[in-house]
């Protein structure tokens, strides 16, 4: 027992050290009080001398008082989530963390194990202080099994990559990656491309009649549109050769589901892995599967580095790249090193994601006729002949769709929040948070809360019409109103947003503008949707949908082939 409280006790202190002297590396001959974080302090009256004072004249509560689970000495609160004899469900996530925020209330103290607690935040006023308060290079503690993996492999990678990565290392790649995914210049020029790619997977893979899971559909549409955002490259996903298990696209998303995970498992494990990991099934699942994807994005790697060779010696005037991977690879000074982490981040995130936002948005719109109607008619205003192509701003031309993705992912994000480790003391709820404290806003239990939303469990996308505000009773009245952002915000927040969302939001609102224009849909699966939380929400049971041609399209000719 000894043993394992001093190896966790030297795991959390040796990773708050290491990630402390990452964020402030450049800034350690400046003056202390002109970083940022010290100028945060000063500005909003939150330094240690004042949390201090409040602390001794009881206005604060002291960290310790935070109501939480029962934790039982070395082994944290992992008894509580035993089978048989826990009270939690650990694949249940939402329904887990509902039952605290019942039980504790707003702001919740989990000593998941020793020397780790973990606060979980309900209130939107308090999700607002942790994005003010996560300072210059927001950092969280998540995917670090694959920081462990990559780092281990020096000639590939040169870093953990842009998941893991935190400081000024993390904010280096972030800078120099993110331009050509969430420039939207950049992502509309795939607009024709991914419009042709979608109108041919409804025409291979949906079919009037009932489909007897979605998901496992939308997931091959998506890995081809990762392929060809990322190379430029079709891989025939949802061809009849690639639906055989040990195809090129069947091989990937098993790997991206196992990696994913494996992921959970060990952030939710930190001890195992890291002293003996061959002991844990989790690492070892992790090594097989991330070798296949690595192998994948080395083989796209040398073959782009290959076509712009010959293009630059033969075709110079055409060197605008048509990929992802080009442009990583057109930048100036960048290490090959990164863009593998970098593409390989993408092909991770590039079907389990969006494939399990899609399904849940797919279960929402085929119990709501009315809303898939209106869909049509939006998609009829901007595309009226039916053989027409989508514009290239049809991102902001699909409001209504746009606010029918948002109302799905507010009920049904792919995840339950976000986790950040902030560089200094706060108060939330009125309780000392001290600094390098982890903690995780539960976006997804506080947007179904009435408090914050009318009928918060009803379907209603015209709800993201206007801005909404929630009024607070405590503070000036130019901070009283905080924004939905920080309550439903799926993609992430501020600089660590989805490095993709552009590219996701695009490949929804082209899906559901086909789609319903073509189907109308009934659902005709299990009276619940649950969810089972494997890194990432998915549904717990499979996403079955009749589709029904509408009439317009049924009684005209099939139109003709695209040129």
């Amino acid at each position: 027992m000894s043993l394992l409280k001093a190896s966790c006790f030297v795991r959390t202190w040796r990773s708050v050290v290491i990630r402390t002297a990452s964020s402030n590396g450049p800034q350690a001959n400046t003056d202390p009080s002109s970083t940022p974080e010290q100028k945060l302090m000063k500005k909003w009256g939150t330094d240690n001398v004042r949390i201090a004072q409040q602390l001794e004249e009881g206005t604060v509560k002291p960290f310790n008082t935070i109501p939480g689970p029962r934790s039982f000495s070395f082994l944290g609160t992992k008894p509580l989530f035993w089978k048989i004899v826990g009270k939690y469900d650990k694949d249940q996530h939402m329904e887990t963390y509902y039952k605290f925020y019942k039980e504790f209330g707003e702001i919740v103290r989990e000593d998941v194990h020793p020397k780790h607690p973990l606060v979980h935040i309900y209130n939107p006023a308090d999700m607002q202080t942790m994005f003010i308060y996560e300072g210059t290079y927001p950092m969280r503690y998540s995917h670090m099994v694959l920081e462990k993996y990559r780092l281990e492999k020096p000639e590939v990678y040169a870093s953990g990559g842009i998941l893991p990565s935190n400081g000024p290392a993390w904010y280096a790649l972030r800078k120099k990656f993110q331009k050509s995914l969430q420039d939207y210049r950049e992502v509309e020029k795939y607009v024709g491309r991914v419009e042709e790619i979608t109108d041919e997977f409804l025409e291979a893979r949906i079919q009037p009649g009932i489909i007897e899971d979605c998901s496992q559909e939308v997931a091959r549409l998506f890995m081809e549109l990762t392929s060809l955002v990322a190379f430029d490259e079709r891989f025939h996903a949802f061809s009849e050769a690639e639906m055989r298990p040990d195809s090129r696209s069947s091989r990937l998303m098993g790997s991206a589901s196992v990696i994913n995970c494996s992921i959970m498992k060990t952030n939710l494990n930190h001890i195992l892995w890291r002293l003996f990991p061959q002991l844990s099934k989790a690492w070892r699942d992790l090594v097989v599967a991330h070798a296949y994807v690595e192998e994948v994005a080395l083989e796209q790697i040398a073959k782009k580095m290959a076509y712009i060779k010959e293009i630059d010696a033969t075709r110079p005037e055409n060197r605008a790249p048509t990929s992802t991977l080009e442009s990583y690879l057109r930048l100036k000074d960048t290490d090959i090193r990164d863009i593998t982490g970098m593409i390989v981040d993408l092909l991770l995130g590039g079907s389990d994601t969006i494939t399990s936002s899609m399904s849940y948005l797919l279960h929402n719109l085929s119990r709501h006729p009315a809303v898939q109607e209106k869909i049509y008619e939006e998609c009829l205003r901007i595309q009226p002949d039916d053989n027409g192509r989508l514009p290239q701003d049809v991102a902001q031309k699909a409001t209504y769709t746009s606010q029918v993705i948002r109302e799905s992912l507010r009920i049904n994000p792919v995840a339950i929040g976000i986790g950040r480790v902030l560089p200094v003391d706060v108060v939330m709820s009125g309780y000392h948070v001290p600094k390098f404290t982890h903690i995780v806003s539960q976006n997804q239990v506080a947007c179904r809360l009435p408090q914050y939303f009318d009928d918060p469990l009803e379907f209603r996308p015209e709800r993201w019409e206007r801005r909404r505000y929630i009024r607070g009773e405590d503070h000036l009245q130019e901070e009283r109103l905080v924004s939905e952002k920080c309550l439903s915000i799926p993609f992430s927040h501020g600089s660590r947003v989805c490095i993709a969302k552009k590219v996701a939001e695009l490949d929804m609102i082209v899906l559901l503008l086909k789609l319903c224009r073509r189907y109308t849909m009934r659902w005709a699966g299990a009276p619940k949707v649950g969810m089972r939380t494997v890194l990432v929400h998915q549904p717990d049971t499979p996403i079955r949908i009749e589709f029904t041609e509408r009439k317009s399209l049924a009684d005209s000719s099939t139109p003709s082939p695209r040129t």
